[in-house]
């Protein structure tokens, strides 16, 4: 103990008051060498799921753009709340995590602010699983908590408009589809809600219609309706209701929009203009930008400015605080979008994308940590049923605020051809990521080796070297000790499995064994740096059963780990090992029956060896995703997967503050004490700022947080 106290002191000087904690400390026996620590951890998403159909709406009071529900390209209906602040210089997105209940997950609602009474309203929109069911329902969300209005009023719908008059305290609620999009009876009803109950208005204006929408212009007292569809056809109309009756004003292309549906509207109180973008025009996804400005004799006028792709059934507001819009996801020709951009209508106007949307939902795809550059690798995958050959690199602090951002790299020179199942892994003796293997959708394998240098412009090689033969399924780690990449197993394009063990020492492959786990494909290995053995977990074996086992490889032999409670036999998922807490992570996969998992495990190989069943909450059940361990930010991150792949998510301390180390919610001198406890027994939950190493300044960064309160 001493030893260790007298290396740190000559590394940094300690104060002398930390001298007296750590020479009590000693004397109660109150360290444990590596007496690894349970910290809470908890899964958050980054950014909402790429979607279409959501609703938005901006609350004034908070000055935060609300968004929910909508609609994945793979089909499943959203129910979550999202919150996004803006800044400056970006802005991030927030999950709001509900204690209550809330409106079912659903698409196209609609929604507006009431800032009289400072909620937001939702009406309506599809939910169920047959995705066309109508809805009923009126919600507010005060910032906190949904509540259920129990009231009477529109009659189900979906593809509605609603604006807030703000000059008479109502919601405005104008036409749907009552049908819920699957050739349902078309509304021309207008409705108004005060807070406690709809009245219907009885009044002529715009004929029946869906997917148009609407404005409040506050400088006219007016909200403004266009477009729509109707009949098949898209519609070119611009209205206005001013509390008592519609007025439609003669607007006409060139001089205004085309006629379009899923566009969205918003209110820009510093131009006093009602702002369009978007839609679809019957055969084409549209992007432009147009101004609607009632005065005098009103008109529309087209901004000529670069923007986002041509989308439609995205989500818009206006941020008055800031005095700009904000644009989030929508349909695009390719896919469904997660972007999100913002409009600044100052000069001579300007878009400017704030959050890359990232990677399209995909599953099969693989994905490593280049510990030299900090970023997460991607490659591949299968994506719109199509495998792909795209290259994209995770960065953590690399978004706004450092929110997190993916980018799409375009390599110099050839890339492995489209493929998914393949492995990859970071070989950081020789600082490059590798790749091998994979299969086509065609059904074809691939044997080929490739190496992916991130610095630069980016470049692929293929190595031209034999190994093992073409497979899919299999799984690679990088053992440090060694600096070797260990192979295991995978499959063949006859179905036959093997249980190959391969090591890769940046010039050739060596088989080293074919003894150990049994053949399978689509199990998952990660390297435990602590104890320095690969630790493998469950697949799909030769005679078809489901693997529960553990098993271990030192460099020399596999063992088998006999552990007591551990997750059910699967195949399908994925596993990282986090250094700062030294323990392997699992999460996912398709249990007996093809039953998915959102289960989080985490193993533990010191002694015995233990799995713990961690959390049971987070992403949504899945298989096929892939996982990496970020050690500069000290986070698990998540991608993809079957069936909604289009997110990303880390698992983190539950503990927003670093300095409140026992995570009570309160920084105070048990957190010292813990901390120190914890620095002395070189506990890894004491490497505070992810250096992979417990040093002196874990120690000062420790204090300095502390000091400050966080």
């Amino acid at each position: 103990m001493r030893a260790i106290v007298r290396a740190l002191v000559s590394v940094r000087p300690l104060p002398a008051t930390t001298h007296i904690l750590l020479v009590l400390f000693a004397a109660l026996g109150l360290f444990t060498p590596n007496a690894v620590r349970a910290q809470p951890v908890e899964w958050a998403q980054i950014q909402p799921t790429m979607r279409s159909g959501p609703a938005m709406a901006y609350d004034s009071t908070r000055t935060a753009a609300v968004l929910f529900g909508g609609l994945t390209y793979g089909g499943t209906l959203l129910g979550d709340t999202w919150e996004w602040n803006g800044t400056p210089t970006g802005g991030t997105w927030s999950q709001r995590a509900l204690g209550g209940p809330a409106p079912s997950p659903r698409s196209r609602p609609a929604m507006g602010y009431d800032s009289a009474r400072g909620v937001t309203v939702l009406f309506g929109g599809v939910t169920g699983s047959a995705v066309n069911t109508p809805n009923g329902e009126t919600w507010e969300w005060n910032g906190a908590t949904w509540t259920r209005r129990f009231v009477t009023g529109p009659s189900p719908r979906s593809d509605h408009a609603m604006a807030y008059d703000s000059a008479r305290r109502v919601t405005v609620l104008f036409g749907g589809d009552t049908g819920g999009g699957a050739g349902g009876t078309l509304s021309d009803e207008t409705w108004e809600w005060n807070g406690t109950a709809w009245t219907r208005r009885i009044v002529a204006g715009p004929a029946a219609r869906s997917q148009h929408a609407m404005a409040y212009d506050a400088a006219r007292g007016v909200t403004v309706l266009f477009g729509g569809y109707r009949n098949g056809v898209e519609n070119g109309e611009t209205w206005e209701w001013n509390g008592t009756s519609w007025t439609q004003r003669p607007a006409a292309p060139p001089s205004a929009p085309s006629p379009r549906r899923g566009h969205t509207l918003a209110y820009d109180p510093t131009r006093s203009a009602v702002v369009l973008f978007g839609g679809y025009m019957g055969a084409d996804f549209n992007n432009e930008t147009w101004e609607w400005s009632g005065s005098g004799g009103g008109g529309w006028t087209r901004r000529t400015v670069g923007a986002p792709a041509a989308r439609f059934q995205h989500g818009m507001v206006f941020d008055t605080a800031r005095g700009v819009g904000v644009l989030f996801g929508g349909s695009t020709v390719d896919f469904y979008n997660g972007e999100t951009w913002e409009w600044n209508s100052a000069g001579s106007g300007a878009w400017t994308m704030r959050v890359p949307g990232g990677p399209i939902s995909r599953f099969n795809h693989g994905m490593t940590y280049d510990a030299a550059r900090a970023v997460g690798v991607l490659f591949g995958g299968i994506a719109r049923s199509e495998d792909t050959d795209e290259t994209w690199e995770w960065n953590m602090g690399g978004g706004p605020n450092g929110q997190g951002a993916w980018t799409r790299r375009t390599p110099s020179g050839s890339s492995p051809s489209p493929r998914d199942d393949h492995a990859m892994v970071y070989d950081a003796a020789r600082a490059v990521t590798l790749l091998f293997g994979g299969i086509r959708n065609n059904g074809i394998t691939n044997g080929e080796t490739w190496q992916w240098d991130g610095a630069g412009a980016g470049t692929w090689t293929q190595r031209p070297v034999s190994g093992p033969s073409p497979r899919y399924g299999h799984d690679m780690v990088y053992d440090a000790a060694r600096a070797v990449v260990v192979l295991f197993g995978g499959g063949s394009i006859s179905f036959t499995r093997n249980n190959e063990t391969w090591e890769w020492d940046g010039n050739a492959w060596t088989m080293r064994t074919s003894t150990g786990p049994s053949p399978r494909e689509r199990h998952a290995m990660a390297y435990d740096s602590a104890r320095a053995v690969t630790v493998l977990f469950g697949g799909y074996t030769s005679s078809g059963v489901l693997s529960d086992e553990t098993w271990e490889w030192d460099g020399n032999a596999w063992r088998v780990r006999k552990v007591g409670a551990a997750p059910a036999a699967r195949y399908g998922h994925t596993m990282s090992y986090d250094s700062a807490r030294a323990v392997t992570v699992l999460f996912s996969g398709l249990t007996t029956g093809n039953i998915r998992s959102n289960e989080t495990w985490e193993f533990n190989g010191a002694g015995e060896g233990a799995w713990t069943l961690r959390l049971t909450n987070g992403p949504a059940p899945r298989n096929a995703s892939a996982m990496i361990y970020d050690a500069a930010h000290g986070a698990t991150v998540l991608f993809g997967g079957l069936p909604n792949g289009g997110e990303t998510w880390q698992l983190r301390a539950a503990c927003r503050c670093p300095a409140d180390f026992n995570c009570d919610a309160a920084v105070n001198s048990a957190d010292f004490f813990e901390y120190t406890v914890a620095f002395f027994a070189l506990d890894p939950a004491a490497d505070f700022n992810h250096s992979s190493t417990v040093n002196s300044q874990d120690f000062f960064d420790f204090l300095a947080a502390f000091f400050t309160g966080c």
